[in-house]
């Protein structure tokens, strides 16, 4: 072999020695490059693992690298930036501190909007203000409530039967249940008719003289100052013949002789202090003797100006609506007694459309409102025993005055007589009568 060979193959040599250096060289930086890669990719997931770790405020909290190294590796892997994203849980608005909405309060744009709401508001509340008054001044004026009397003022009793009334059967008993009456709340009491009137036979009346089988003047004026005391006016029923048949007025021939002998007796009686006269069958005495009528009328009417008042009430047997309202405009009665709620068809449309008739066309000051009287019976005894309550309420509750017989408040029945006894002791008297 000579030289220039030899040469060649140590060239040759060299250059396969400088390309396997390089080939090492080469496969050293791939895995370098592929070392780096897997650092950077688990400094990666160590970097989530740190952001989903809670912040503590202990030594526990895991070490979070600087913004330099953060950058570094966000920027390597293909040049892209790694952006974090926060959840809307972690968005919270802080809103102002208190020197910066102070500072801004105090803006001219701020000031001047406060003090237009304000204006807006107050111009506002003038103009409501305003408009309520235009309406308070343009609204039509309230009906006046009519004038009204003591027996307008609550419910009036009346005790037909003095006898089956108390213990002692006379007015001097009467007196003695004056307590019991004034906690029942009436403004008067409708006493008798207690004079002497022989059934049938005017000749032998005398409206001045009680009964002795009633009681005596003296213990009626007892009565009258009992009342008084409680707060409660009398009403003397004076209808002539309540004990007979032939009519209030005992026959057509005797009306005008009768009543020329009731004017006396009016002035004696409010005299006496009465508070009022009950006459029944109003309707004969107005239609046959209107004179006398009107005088009887001027009598009791002659004292309205005291105080009390004294009343005139009126008794019918009629039971149309229409009669009794042309009655009530004819008598000019103060208040007329009619059995509407319980005669005729028991339809309860007809009871209201006869109320709403007599409402409408007059006062209610002179309405009034019974279930039952002298004649009739008690309550109890009209109606169905379970209605009694509702009787007494709508009796108490019509616009009008309520008029009750003795008993009606707790449901007293009529036996053999119109006038059955007053049950006072319940625990006694109301076991015998049950037996």
């Amino acid at each position: 072999m000579n030289t220039e060979e030899t040469n060649v193959d140590v060239e040759d040599a060299q250059t396969i020695s400088v390309e396997q250096k390089d080939a090492l060289d080469a496969a050293q930086v791939a895995v370098d490059a592929d070392a780096t890669e897997a650092d950077v990719s688990e400094a990666d997931l160590d970097q989530e693992e740190q952001e989903k770790q809670p912040m503590t405020a202990g030594g526990d909290r895991p070490a979070v690298a600087p913004p330099e190294v953060r950058e570094e590796v966000g920027a390597e892997k293909n040049g892209s930036v790694k952006l974090k994203v926060l959840d809307e849980a972690e968005e919270k608005f802080t809103g102002l501190n208190k020197e910066e909405l102070l500072r801004v309060a105090g803006t001219p744009g701020w000031v001047r909007t406060r003090w237009a709401l304000l204006l807006v508001f107050w111009l506002g509340w003038l103009g409501m203000l305003v408009g309520a008054v235009l309406i308070l001044l343009q609204a039509p004026g309230c009906r006046e409530l009519p004038a009204t009397s003591w027996w307008n003022e609550g419910p009036l009793y009346q005790i037909g039967n003095i006898q089956a009334f108390t213990d002692l059967h006379n007015l001097k008993g009467l007196e003695q249940k004056m307590n019991s009456l004034s906690q029942l709340k009436v403004k008067g009491l409708v006493v008798g008719p207690i004079h002497v009137a022989p059934p049938d036979e005017a000749i032998s009346l005398r409206f001045e003289e009680i009964s002795p089988d009633a009681g005596n003047l003296d213990q009626f004026k007892g009565v009258i100052q009992a009342a008084r005391r409680k707060g409660i006016s009398v009403v003397l029923d004076l209808t002539p013949n309540y004990q007979g048949s032939s009519g209030p007025w005992f026959s057509s021939n005797s009306v005008t002789n009768v009543a020329e002998r009731l004017k006396s007796a009016l002035v004696f009686w409010l005299n006496e202090g009465v508070d009022g006269i009950q006459l029944s069958g109003v309707e004969q005495l107005a239609n046959m003797v209107p004179s006398l009528w009107a005088d009887i009328r001027a009598i009791i009417h002659n004292g309205m100006d005291k105080d009390p008042k004294r009343v005139l009430l009126g008794i019918t047997e009629s039971s149309s609506a229409e009669n009794v309202s042309a009655l009530l405009s004819s008598t000019g009665v103060d208040l007329l007694i009619y059995n509407v709620l319980t005669s005729g068809d028991p339809e309860p449309t007809r009871f209201a459309e006869t109320i709403q008739h007599l409402y409408s066309n007059h006062s209610q000051t002179k309405l009034a409102w019974s279930v039952g009287g002298r004649v009739e019976g008690h309550l109890a005894s009209l109606v169905k025993k379970a209605h009694v309550k509702l009787y007494q309420l709508l009796l108490l509750t019509l616009p009008g005055t309520p008029i009750f017989s003795y008993g009606d408040e707790i449901g007293l029945m009529d036996g053999d007589s119109k006038f059955p006894k007053m049950l006072w002791d319940f625990e006694e008297e109301l076991n015998g009568t049950l037996q």
